[in-house]
């Protein structure tokens, strides 16, 4: 459990907010909004990879729905 903690408290929180931060900085904050739906997208292969859970049409679906709308917002 400790380990889970540590893992929290640097990884997730201090390493993220800083990687957060220095994209805001190169992208502008509106901009690098718009790749933060990339989470779910992220989540997805993470649990494929990690946990061997299967990749199901309904999250394809969704995956091509999060990149479509990153691309409209991007250009």
């Amino acid at each position: 459990m400790a380990m889970n903690l540590l893992f929290l408290g640097v990884l997730a929180s201090f390493l993220c907010y800083i990687l957060w931060t220095s994209e805001v900085k190169v992208l502008g904050p509106e901009k690098a909004s718009n790749f933060i739906y990339f989470n779910p997208l992220v989540t997805i292969i993470a649990s494929s990879v990690i946990l061997g859970e299967s990749i199901t049409l309904w999250m394809l679906a969704g995956g091509l729905a999060i990149v479509g709308g990153v691309y409209l917002t991007a250009r």
